[in-house]
């Protein structure tokens, strides 16, 4: 089919035990090839693996050692000598560690070749290994040096495999599994059954560390119980915390959706009704959004889902609660502030940039000014302290992981200024800002229940203080 042809001295074949001697010549012999008792390799990979694990794979640590001792007459660094070991002996047993399982004391005497030849010796004389191999794998954060463990490496390659076989159910090695091992069930709830291939086994393997991190994600949830599966999207356990309640056993994650009431989105401008678009991709339900609704209510619409995915991210991160009615209030003045922007922006004509001008004499200039990202929702505030003369007294800048808002993060800005006054006990100041919501929200009478209003409330009593 290719157009290639067979190499009949490179080729061989092999027979099962039940097939005679004579038959097994016969048959060579017309197909021109070379009979063996057995194939040792096959691109590269074991194809028998009835007999020892250790003699199919000490080939490997063969490898490791001649590698490592043809570098040990050879001077180098700590630098070099790292590198050789991450970007080459260690590179050594990946191929084969991606379909089989490694017998631990092969990995662990890849260690000791690798140890040695890290601490150096020379001829029969070894140096001392002054921290255990297991400290060096650590990762540099936590002191070690980033060096892979082998034996973990391997479950994690064989994990890999296992989440192939989930993502691509449809791929030949897949189908041939799931007809061999589990055609009556999922990979996840497959069992090991007697006369297993190795190969299937090292697979199983890597399944039991796929088990501690995979959760379900959650779509009419009528498959996910409440109790027992992963679903929950909380680190290392993805269950509910609490114990079952009396009558909610069986639960099932759809008992807690209300597809008609519709968690926002049948209240405000939008009255959307769940019944009506019908599905559980995002992706479909967005595009037939965009279709349905046009003019205000389609703006609106974009802006509510920026809003869902804020409140959703202040639920994970700062325990906030879920509350409709703030959500279509927020939604409606940022569409507001956004509309009013551009618009001014759309008639304004180019800014001329504005020169810093000096505080009176005897007093202090404190600028602010605070920056957001709403792609990472991050930020940043920086602050510059200067004199009548403009002489630079101070300066702060910090970044910020989990920002709110642009307002916010100028509330912030202007928080960090006037502390920074407070410790050093300038009395004579005025604070700068270019951000004119922030000025106006400080000169609001009564509570300010907005997100920045406990900020304000701090700058305010410093400014008396």
């Amino acid at each position: 089919m290719s157009g290639q042809q067979i190499n009949y001295e490179k080729s061989c074949i092999s027979f099962s035990k039940n097939v005679p001697r004579w038959k097994q010549d016969e048959l060579a012999s017309l197909l021109g090839v070379r009979r063996v008792d057995k194939h040792d390799k096959y691109l590269g990979l074991p194809t028998e693996l009835s007999y020892s694990k250790d003699e199919a794979f000490r080939y490997l640590v063969d490898r490791v050692r001649k590698r490592t001792q043809g570098w040990r007459d050879k001077t180098l660094s700590t630098a070099g000598k790292e590198v050789l070991i991450k970007a080459v002996v260690q590179s050594i047993p990946t191929y084969v560690m991606n379909c089989f399982e490694l017998p631990k004391h092969l990995c662990h005497e890849m260690h000791r070749l690798m140890a040695r030849f890290w601490w150096g010796e020379f001829g029969e004389e070894r140096k001392i290994h002054w921290v255990a191999w297991e400290k060096l794998c650590a990762s540099k954060k936590e002191g070690g040096l980033g060096f892979r463990d082998m034996h973990l490496f391997n479950i994690a390659l064989l994990a890999k495999q296992g989440w192939r076989l989930i993502c691509r159910p449809d791929s030949l090695l897949a189908q041939v599994l799931k007809a061999r091992y589990f055609p009556q069930t999922d990979f996840m709830q497959a069992e090991l059954h007697k006369g297993a291939s190795f190969t299937w086994r090292s697979i199983l393997k890597g399944r039991d560390l796929l088990r501690k991190g995979l959760r379900f994600q959650v779509g009419n949830g009528e498959n996910i119980s409440v109790w027992n599966d992963p679903w929950v999207p909380l680190p290392y356990r993805f269950r509910p915390f609490s114990l079952p309640m009396q009558g909610t056993e069986e639960f099932k994650v759809a008992d807690f959706i209300d597809s008609e009431a519709g968690a926002f989105w049948l209240h405000g401008l939008l009255n959307l009704q769940p019944g009506k678009h019908p599905t559980t991709l995002l992706d479909i339900w967005f595009w037939d959004m965009i279709e349905a609704l046009d003019g205000e209510k389609l703006e609106y619409f974009l802006m509510a889902l920026w809003v869902v995915w804020m409140e959703r991210n202040n639920m994970v991160w700062k325990g906030s609660y879920f509350n409709i009615i703030n959500m279509h209030a927020w939604a409606t003045s940022f569409l507001d502030d956004y509309k009013n922007l551009h618009k001014r922006q759309g008639h304004k004509a180019r800014r001329t940039p504005i020169k810093w001008s000096r505080p009176p004499r005897g007093r202090l200039k404190i600028n602010i000014d605070g920056s957001f990202c709403a792609d990472t929702g991050s930020g940043g505030v920086g602050v510059v302290v200067r004199n009548y003369e403009g002489t630079c007294m101070a300066t702060f800048a910090r970044t910020v992981q989990y920002a709110q808002s642009a307002i916010h993060m100028e509330a912030e800005a202007l928080r960090a200024g006037l502390l920074i006054a407070i410790h050093q006990d300038w009395k004579e100041i005025e604070v700068e800002s270019d951000c004119v919501n922030l000025v106006n929200a400080l000169h609001v009478d009564g509570d300010d229940l907005s997100d920045i209003g406990r900020i304000l409330d701090d700058c305010r009593s410093y400014w008396f203080h």
